[in-house]
């Protein structure tokens, strides 16, 4: 018998805007509630889109509650169309990413594959004919429904859905279902305009970003789809921040800023590249040409 292994960690996740708990289940660690944000990790707004013959023209990301129903989002959360999983600005919050279709594997097997998994990921109460699960895993799985691609809501209490960020073709994407009635984890793929719950993964511990093995392997997925280079990019930029952590802790050793204003050569300590609200594209003179003072909002250069 195989003794699954759980670390129960208290977190309150304020973007979440629910209170959530990660929970570790094997070699992983994934959040035991669905997410529930309305922004991207970058604080862009998400819209909420309830119209139905809007929903099902979208190709860009939104979210909705089953039924437009506020009330079930406190117990379920959101669900959102694939679009928006996939968008470069995050909508896991800021630690966390969208589990790929690998990663739902690496769990349903650690919990004794597919066809026993679900009994031990589905909530010990809420489900449909008392088809409740033994939630040994403590991944405390819901049945939210979802929203099908031509508008309608469905199976509440019934079902739970959630999506992975790994595509299957350019219209459809893999994603993971639990039913009331029976104990299986159901693999499979759907239109990128349905509505499903979605579920953080957090991301691995290393000596790199912690985004960049997932990078990788999203890269590594979509070779080839000229809409995915972004993530080979998004990859190959985090090895490039991490060479900079290397570097910049040999300067703070040294007691070395890391960056300089090139107008006005204000320094910063700070290991990664400060925030410029503006983007690169406005230069420190030009604040300084608007505003008639500094305004605190620099054009860094890293010092070598």
């Amino acid at each position: 018998m195989k003794v699954i292994a759980i670390l129960l960690t208290p977190i309150l996740l304020l973007s979440f805007n629910i209170k959530a708990q990660d929970v570790k289940i094997g070699t992983q660690t994934w959040t035991s509630k669905n997410l529930n944000v309305s922004t991207y990790r970058n604080g862009d707004k998400i819209p909420q889109v309830q119209d139905k013959k809007a929903w099902s023209n979208l190709k860009t990301g939104a979210w909705c509650y089953y039924e437009n129903n506020t009330a079930n989002g406190t117990t379920y959360g959101k669900l959102y169309n694939w679009y928006a999983v996939c968008d470069p600005r995050g909508l896991a919050p800021n630690g966390y990413h969208i589990p790929t279709d690998n990663e739902w594997t690496i769990l349903t097997d650690y919990l004794g594959g597919e066809s026993v998994a679900g009994t031990k990921m589905k909530s010990s109460s809420g489900w449909k004919n008392n088809g409740n699960g033994t939630n040994t895993s403590r991944f405390a799985g819901l049945p939210g429904g979802f929203r099908s691609y031509d508008r309608d809501f469905f199976n509440i209490g019934a079902g739970g859905y959630w999506w992975s960020s790994s595509e299957f073709n350019t219209s459809f994407a893999w994603y993971r279902n639990l039913y009331f009635n029976d104990g299986n984890v159901n693999r499979d793929n759907a239109n990128k305009h349905y509505g499903f719950s979605v579920r953080c993964i957090k991301d691995c511990s290393n000596d790199y970003p912690p985004n960049i093995e997932l990078n990788k392997r999203n890269a590594e997925e979509k070779k080839g789809e000229a809409i995915y280079n972004w993530w080979l990019e998004m990859a190959e930029k985090d090895i490039e921040q991490s060479d900079h952590k290397t570097k910049s802790k040999r300067r703070e050793q040294s007691n070395r800023p890391n960056w300089e204003c090139t107008h006005c050569h204000k320094v910063s300590y700070q290991d990664q590249k400060p925030d410029h609200p503006w983007g690169d594209e406005i230069e420190c003179q030009e604040a300084y040409d608007r505003f008639n003072k500094c305004c605190g909002w620099h054009a860094w250069v890293e010092i070598n």
